[in-house]
């Protein structure tokens, strides 16, 4: 489960790396 929310948390500060220009996909 643990590893569930890292990759979560990741992916999120990936896309707002990434940029904002997609968050429709969350």
């Amino acid at each position: 489960l643990a590893l569930c929310e890292a990759v979560r948390i990741v992916l999120k500060d990936g896309f707002e790396i990434l940029g904002l220009s997609a968050p429709e996909r969350m």
